[in-house]
């Protein structure tokens, strides 16, 4: 184990807590995360997965004939944004009761989708395009109530990668985002992005 993988801890489940809004707010505070296990439809999550590795297989980037995301070897430019934006099965999982009910657990009232969701991926070995460290309240400000949800669509160990969190890092205010030397959007091509 290197020192990395040392520090590393398991983020704490807040299923026991649902429907709960005062204690789901005081983790909130506490840590600047809230982690859930279970709780969307597994078959509207996988229908996305599928669907998503379809378009990525058609592009030459995901080997055929698995329903895993197997890597090809091709590079990043490659794939084509547009295509895997216009599957909309991943916007079913957002969009679908079952899904709002569980938000509305959180927030203890009716919620708003904001429908502007973001497809994360990442090649093996690239790391010139993953995103870097960062708040993401940086970029959404001025609106408290406002919560991303992350929703894994594969099963992400450490050595997949996948999501890292700095609990309590908000309790330190909003950190500078700098523009990051050879850290780049998959999105928009050639854009570095910023981070801390």
């Amino acid at each position: 184990m290197d020192q990395q993988q040392a520090c590393l801890g398991r983020l704490q489940e807040a299923n026991q807590y649902l429907g709960d809004k005062e204690r789901l707010d005081a983790l909130f505070a506490e840590d600047g995360y809230l982690f859930f296990r279970g709780v969307l439809k597994a078959e509207e999550v996988q229908a996305a997965k599928l669907d998503l590795i379809d378009v990525l297989h058609k592009q030459g980037v995901v080997q055929a004939g698995t329903t895993e995301a197997l890597w090809t070897g091709t590079g990043i430019e490659s794939i084509d944004d547009s295509e895997l934006y216009g599957t909309h099965s991943y916007v079913k999982v957002l969009e679908s009761e079952h899904t709002l009910r569980f938000m509305e657990q959180i927030f203890g009232e009716p919620v708003f989708m904001f429908k502007s969701p973001n497809i994360r991926y990442a090649l093996p070995s690239d790391a010139a395009h993953v995103s870097p460290p960062h708040q993401d309240f940086f970029f959404i400000r001025f609106n408290q109530s406002f919560r991303t949800l992350w929703i894994p669509l594969m099963d992400i160990d450490e050595q997949v990668g996948g999501l890292v969190l700095a609990p309590g890092i908000h309790k330190h205010g909003l950190l500078d985002h700098l523009e990051q030397e050879g850290v780049y959007s998959y999105i928009f091509k050639g854009r570095r992005q910023r981070g801390i």
